[in-house]
């Protein structure tokens, strides 16, 4: 059967859908018998799916479509495809090609080549160390990136031997002596597999294809479409395909009327949107006015946007053009183009979803492109509120679904040093029921968090679920500890591994994978029921299985490195959605979206640095070195992308947006809006942004802010019967300085959360040098050791003896307490000497109470030291390893604590020791810069400062018996740290 003459290049104009002007095109030229034959290749699997419905779309009787075949994103195994001619018969197997070996294994391959590469530079440089997994995992997909470019770009790996390291920096020399040994002992150890390279196998076939084609040319139609011939090797097919009778090359909104002296400027402007396919049309020797308009194409259509994005985006060469621009030029063109600036990222996705919404019909075909994978899933967010849900083509990494994270905390909680907030985060994940009904694990586990993560004295018994099973025994709670059993049960298949120094990848992803199934199972359903469902459970468990078959090609590791190597390998997998059959609106990247026709398109993200993005940072070759092994130059993807951009510019309605801050920093916009505004300005015409005000405006009374009340302070008047009778001294000091605390604390009985997994903090310094200076005195009340010094320094190591494994502790902490024993030894014996000490008192109660106008009142005191005197006099002393107050400050009694507890001795009792006088007051500090410290009153100073003290507290509380006095929030200012301040408003921003 002949077919039809259609053969050369071709070009279909931006603006009227390259897709659907292609299936028109093929269907008005060929009768659907030599249609059915026909061959089409694009660059995209969804191209391929959007081709057919676009067949489907065409009026007309039913028939066999053409075959479809990606170029961009085929597997290996498909090239040799179906497309080949029945009389060449195999030729993968006449080529000989290894089977490809799979990317996850690629991976380990390399990360066990740059471990190997590793050790032996830090053996030689004399400083063994060992390069984690993770790290290897990562330098592995960096390296099989550079693989692929080179298979890609066909660059001579002997150039890369070539280099004249010595013309380079020394981190140059380093990064080329790393590839030299890769380019080396790769292949030998694809060889030893029976493998090769996937990147290179695929641009293997793809060359052996175009030979084929050249051999014996196709006499069915052959097409190749949408692409614009950026790389050798679809150059190449190009150039066989149009040698072939009944091949066609139809390029994407090719300018095939350019100017010899723009195409000239095009050629040198590798980020020009037309580069690449001049440059291609170039390397295939066809003259620009070669190229023909496509049948069924309608070059009027949208001709006037083209011909200003045209304009606005020239070589910065030709860019002098425009003062010959005429006055309103573009003004056609503005029509149904609009730009909106918003403020952030929110009112940016807000501004899309109104946009889109406003276009949504039965029919329309609506999308958002942008590169910004954050600012589309904010839009797929949005759109919820109409119920329109998005068809979000590019999916979401493995590692944060449900599935993923759940995976990804097993690793994490049950490896060693795992704490609180590794754990609860497994615990309260959805997946995670252990056997039990999922509302009730959730409830153990809540329980388990508020008694034992969340309670200071048990935080310390917090670190394995045996020693918390264990703690809670001897609490009698022994539901919880059985849960904590059961958990620790179920963790034993990697717990046994953390010990066990460095294991295979096979063991522990088979210990991963028991784990995970025991702990997911519920009541109803087993682990694997619930776990490997799903588009995010049936990735995770092709991962496992890759991970497995590839396991043997990996290093050991320990359960320690494994969590982040775990995590590696989920970050290059993403879980994409089940394709909804009629969407309402597409989310797409800008590849997935390159030859679609939309109603109406919101571009979105157009910050510069956004898109475009900039070329990434090549951490192998400088861009000198790139140009010296035939590279391509790294600008070239910037064209690309500014390709992609002028083809979704010219469809009908868009909508351009960009966010004046991301992440809170200042951005600018796109190089491509400065030209747009550019092009506009030199032809006088009004700004794009005229008439985007009215998206921003239903954006912000979308989500209003509610309106703020007139500033009133927060001023609780609780009952006086509520109103706490007994108070600490410091407890009577917070009531004076910040009497909302007081409310919060006893009134409405809040208390902070214990922080989980809480570093070292001065609170816990301050417990420590009070325990081991409790334990001397316990010791020693009465007699003095001969070697005070040694004794407090053997009390000092126990109380700091579960603290040592941190670093900061033992390197600051420790010998600080140290410098301050030996001055506290010296202070020690003269004070018991010059005060005529009998007895000394550690942590001693006291108690003391006045009458108050709604009745008795207590004030309650823990004094760190109460000396008994000779004279019957007694003697306070209170530790601190932070400031003290200074010697005024507590004449005066503007920090009550001791002179307070100088009154309780006077008016009540500590302990045994009631109605006495205090001859002295003294604060020891204990650390710091100094080795020690010691501010202190005596005689009448005391007594005088402990009944202003006292009748301050008097005064205080007869306020507070009064139901009109409020508990306002720090009246008299900020008075340092509090944990109530967020719940007095104390720290919003009111305007």
């Amino acid at each position: 059967m002949t077919a039809p003459a259609l053969s050369g290049v071709f070009t279909i104009p931006a603006g009227g859908g390259f897709l659907d002007d292609l299936a028109a095109g093929l269907a008005a030229v060929y009768p659907p018998e030599v249609l059915a034959t026909a061959k089409v290749y694009l660059p995209t699997r969804r191209a391929c799916r959007d081709l057919t419905e676009a067949f489907l779309a065409l009026p007309g009787d039913a028939g066999l479509l053409p075959t479809a075949y990606p170029l961009g994103d085929v597997d290996a195994d498909d090239l040799i495809f179906m497309a080949l001619e029945p009389a060449l018969g195999d030729l993968e197997a006449t080529l000989d090609l290894a089977p490809a070996v799979s990317p996850l294994r690629r991976t380990l391959m390399l990360a066990r080549l740059a471990q190997a590469k590793h050790a032996a530079e830090q053996a030689a440089a004399g400083e063994p160390g060992a390069l984690p997994l993770a790290a290897a995992v990562r330098l592995a997909a960096a390296l099989g990136r550079f693989l692929d470019e080179l298979a890609i770009e066909r660059a001579d790996v002997a150039a890369i031997e070539a280099i004249d390291a010595g013309r380079y920096a020394e981190h140059w020399r380093r990064v080329l002596t790393f590839l030299e040994v890769v380019l080396t002992h790769w292949p030998a150890m694809l060889a030893a597999e029976g493998r090769q390279d996937p990147t290179a196998r695929r641009e293997a076939l793809l060359k052996a294809q175009a030979a084929a084609w050249r051999a014996a040319p196709p006499t069915a139609p052959v097409i190749i479409a949408g692409s614009t011939g950026a790389l050798a090797s679809t150059r190449e097919l190009m150039a066989a395909v149009l040698a072939a009778p009944a091949g066609a090359v139809v390029l994407p909104g090719f300018d095939a009327e350019v100017e010899k002296e723009e195409l000239t400027a095009i050629l040198a402007a590798p980020s020009h949107p037309q580069h690449a396919m001049a440059f291609a049309l170039d390397d295939l020797g066809v003259a620009t006015a070669d190229v023909a308009m496509w049948p069924a194409a309608d070059p009027t259509r949208g001709a006037a946007r083209r011909n200003f994005v045209d304009e606005a985006l020239r070589p910065a060469a030709r860019v002098a053009a425009w003062g010959g621009l005429a006055d309103g030029a573009f003004e056609d063109a503005r029509a149904g183009l609009l730009r909106v600036d918003a403020p952030n990222e929110d009112a940016e996705a807000r501004v899309i979803a109104l946009y889109l919404r406003a276009h949504a019909t039965e029919t329309a075909r609506l999308a958002c492109v942008t590169p910004d994978r954050n600012l589309a899933r904010r839009v797929a967010a949005e759109l919820r509120r109409w119920d329109i849900e998005a068809d979000d083509s590019a999916g979401r990494p493995l590692g944060e679904t449900a599935v993923g994270a759940y995976l990804s905390l097993i690793a994490r909680a049950f490896r060693p040093g795992a704490g609180a907030v590794d754990f609860l985060a497994l615990l309260k994940h959805p997946l995670a029921a252990g056997g039990m009904a999922r509302p009730r694990f959730r409830r153990r586990a809540r329980a388990l968090e508020a008694e034992v993560w969340r309670e200071e004295k048990a935080q310390p018994h917090g670190r394995s679920f045996e020693a918390i099973s264990a703690y809670l025994a001897a609490e009698n709670r022994p539901l919880l500890a059985a849960f904590a059993d059961t958990v620790a049960e179920a963790a034993t298949p990697l717990t046994a591994l953390n010990d066990a120094g460095p294991t295979d990848l096979a063991t522990l992803l088979t210990a991963h994978i028991h784990v995970a199934e025991t702990l997911a199972a519920s009541h109803r359903e087993t682990g694997a029921e619930r776990l490997w469902r799903g588009a995010d459970g049936e990735a995770a468990a092709d991962l496992l299985a890759d991970a497995l078959d590839a396991a043997d090609a990996s290093p050991g590791l320990t359960t320690l490195d494994y969590a982040d190597a775990f995590d590696a390998l989920l970050s290059d997998v993403a879980v994409r959605p089940r394709r909804a059959a009629a969407p309402q609106v597409a989310i797409l990247g800008v590849l997935e979206a390159r030859l679609s026709r939309f109603d109406a398109v919101a571009l979105g993200g157009l910050d510069e640095g956004v898109w475009p993005r900039p070329p990434a940072a090549d951490p192998w070759f400088s861009r000198a070195m790139r140009s010296e092994i035939g590279l391509s130059d790294p600008d070239r993807r910037t064209g690309l992308s500014a390709h992609d951009f002028a083809q979704h510019l010219a469809t009908e309605n868009v909508l351009l947006t960009r966010s004046r801050r991301r992440d809170g920093a200042p951005t600018k916009p796109s190089r491509w809006l400065a030209r747009l505004d550019a092009a506009l300005a030199a032809a006088g015409g009004k700004s794009l942004t005229d008439g985007g005000e009215r998206y921003l405006d239903m954006a912000g009374r979308l989500d209003p802010t509610l309106p703020t009340p007139e500033e009133q302070e927060l001023a609780p008047r609780p009952p006086v019967a509520a109103r706490p009778r007994t108070l600490s001294v410091t407890a009577v000091k917070t009531l004076r300085d910040d009497p909302y605390q007081t409310y919060a604390r006893f009134i409405l009985g809040l208390r902070p959360l214990a922080q989980l997994d809480p570093p070292p903090s001065p609170a816990d310094r301050g417990k420590i040098v009070h325990a081991a200076f409790e334990s001397f005195l316990r010791a020693w009340p009465n007699d003095l050791p001969a070697d005070i010094a040694a004794e407090l320094e053997a009390a000092g190591a126990e109380a700091f003896k579960r603290y040592m494994a941190d670093p900061a502790i033992a390197a600051f902490w420790r010998p600080a307490f140290s410098r301050a024993a030996r001055w506290a030894a010296a202070a020690e014996r003269a004070r018991r000497a010059e005060l005529g000490v009998a007895e000394v008192h550690a942590e001693l109660d006291g108690r003391a109470a006045f009458a108050a106008p709604a009745g008795p009142f207590y004030v309650q005191a823990r004094a760190d030291r109460v000396d008994r005197l000779i004279s019957g006099d007694v003697a306070i002393v209170d530790i601190k390893t932070g400031a003290p107050p200074s010697k005024r400050a507590l004449e005066q009694a503007d920090e009550p604590q001791l002179p307070l507890e100088a009154a309780i001795a006077r008016h009540g009792a500590f302990g045994d020791l009631a109605g006495r006088s205090t001859a002295e007051l003294a604060i020891w500090r204990m650390g710091g810069q100094s080795d020690g410290l010691a501010v202190a009153i005596d005689g009448a100073k005391v007594a005088a400062a402990a009944d202003t003290a006292w009748e301050g507290a008097q005064r205080l509380i007869a306020g507070f018996d009064d139901e009109e006095t409020p508990y306002l929030s720090e009246p008299r200012g900020p008075v340092g740290y509090s944990d109530y301040r967020a719940l007095a408003r104390q720290s919003e921003d009111v305007e």
